[in-house]
């Protein structure tokens, strides 16, 4: 960790690791924003669905968050300790909600294709999660793409959202095949 970083924030410190993987995340998201070389525009895009991401939580009352996240199914998110959190520790915790655990692969068995679920490595989670996101956030028909990212991050916060819409499929979807699991 860069020691001659210059900060009055003592949160930022306490963090540790986890610090050094926000900017290491926020460089991939970056990285995928990117359009035609633009990497200051996709730098200032992020920040920018930061901002807008933690002013909401901030804004919002406690009961509509848990009214919001228990519309799909029982709310594990405790909305008193996220509302304290600092921006680079809301976007961790939405992004790692986020993240598939399985996956599923074809292999040929017999002259036919079949899934087999595997477990994802920490990489794999870490790609699928971050395209998920930003092709989602850009699908949002007239808000910026900085508007449509906030959402998607209080979408994962929330267990909704088109994003963790595809989680629970590829987790559904290898769910189902678990009897394949042995063909490998």
């Amino acid at each position: 960790m860069n020691t001659n970083l210059k900060t009055n924030n003592a949160s930022v410190w306490s963090l540790g690791e986890e610090f050094d993987s926000y900017f290491h995340l926020r460089g991939r998201f970056v990285q995928r924003l990117m359009k035609d070389g633009k990497k200051s525009v996709a730098t200032k895009v992020f920040d920018e669905s930061l901002e807008i991401f933690y002013q909401t939580i901030q804004q919002s009352n406690i009961e509509d968050l848990t009214k919001r996240a228990k519309t799909r199914k029982k709310s594990t998110v405790d909305w008193d300790y996220i509302q304290k959190m600092s921006k680079s520790e809301l976007f961790m915790a939405a992004f790692l909600r986020s993240k598939p655990w399985f996956g599923t692969s074809s292999i040929r068995r017999g002259g036919k294709k079949v899934l087999v679920p595997e477990i994802l490595s920490a990489k794999q989670q870490e790609s699928i999660a971050i395209r998920w996101l930003v092709t989602n956030s850009r699908t949002f028909t007239g808000k910026s793409t900085c508007e449509g990212l906030a959402n998607e991050l209080m979408g994962c916060l929330t267990d909704q959202g088109k994003t963790m819409t595809q989680r629970a499929q590829i987790h559904q979807l290898a769910e189902s095949n678990r009897a394949s699991i042995g063909l490998s």
